[in-house]
């Protein structure tokens, strides 16, 4: 069982950085207490926690095919009812190779992030899977969807100043994102990205001196909701030998 971010979370991620930087025109970074501040102002942003299953889950299942074998120059087809879907591999064969080029190859069909070297044949059954060659092998995804939520932190550093000067203050930074929470574009910008606001915090201001400069920091926490899936790679249980153009394995049922 492998419990993981939505396989579009590097999107998601994106999406909140593009976000933050429309709405105030800075530099978007990922916090990190004991790494180098930039001299200018930015803004900074942390997930304190992954994405925690809390509301309503559903199965999901998937037929699918998995890479087991690499082979220079190799040819890899799956059959699905009557038509066969083939990717010849180059003179250095690689797994994100194969699964691409089957995922050009065959309609529907995607790639998985949280199992690699599986293709997953989305819209089509175990009736149309009839054969792939001896380089795969039939495979069945079985999922759980849940809804879950996680925290981000976002705060806005100001410009550093030297100790003793006056210093610039980080709430005019951070105030028009925390507004612009409420906002129907915003809100459907997250949206389309897979998250769904569900509490925006009040906002803080935590002034730090680092490295013998002042550096004033203001920030708020978004309590964020998405759908995670915990899964599971299956083999099915009876696989053949097939005979013929295609030599491999049929699936019986």
């Amino acid at each position: 069982m492998t419990l993981y971010c939505p396989e579009d979370w590097a999107a998601q991620i994106d999406a909140i950085g593009d976000w933050l930087e429309s709405e105030t025109s800075l530099e978007v970074i990922e916090k990190n207490q004991n790494g180098p501040s930039p001299t200018k102002s930015y803004v900074g942003t942390g997930v304190l926690a992954p994405p925690i299953p809390v509301g309503r889950s559903w199965p999901q299942s998937f037929l699918a095919v998995q890479v087991i074998s690499l082979i220079d120059l190799d040819v890899y087809t799956v059959t699905l009812g009557v038509t066969p879907y083939s990717f010849t591999a180059d003179a250095d064969a690689t797994t994100a190779e194969v699964v691409a080029g089957l995922v050009a190859a065959i309609p529907g069909a995607e790639s998985s992030t949280a199992f690699p070297g599986v293709v997953i044949l989305a819209g089509h059954d175990l009736e149309t899977l009839i054969a792939v060659t001896t380089n795969l092998r039939p495979k069945r995804l079985d999922f759980r969807v849940a809804e879950s939520e996680f925290t981000l932190s976002v705060d806005c550093y100001a410009a550093k100043q030297a100790s003793g000067a006056s210093p610039e203050t980080a709430i005019p930074l951070v105030m028009p994102l925390w507004l612009s929470v409420e906002r129907e574009d915003v809100q459907e910008r997250l949206r389309d990205a897979g998250l769904a606001i569900l509490e925006v915090l009040g906002v803080r201001r935590l002034p730090v001196t680092k490295n013998g400069a002042w550096e004033d920091r203001a920030g708020f926490d978004l309590r964020l909701r998405t759908l995670t899936r915990s899964g599971s790679l299956l083999d099915y249980i009876e696989t053949v030998a097939t005979e013929g153009v295609v030599d491999g394995y049929t699936i019986t049922t």
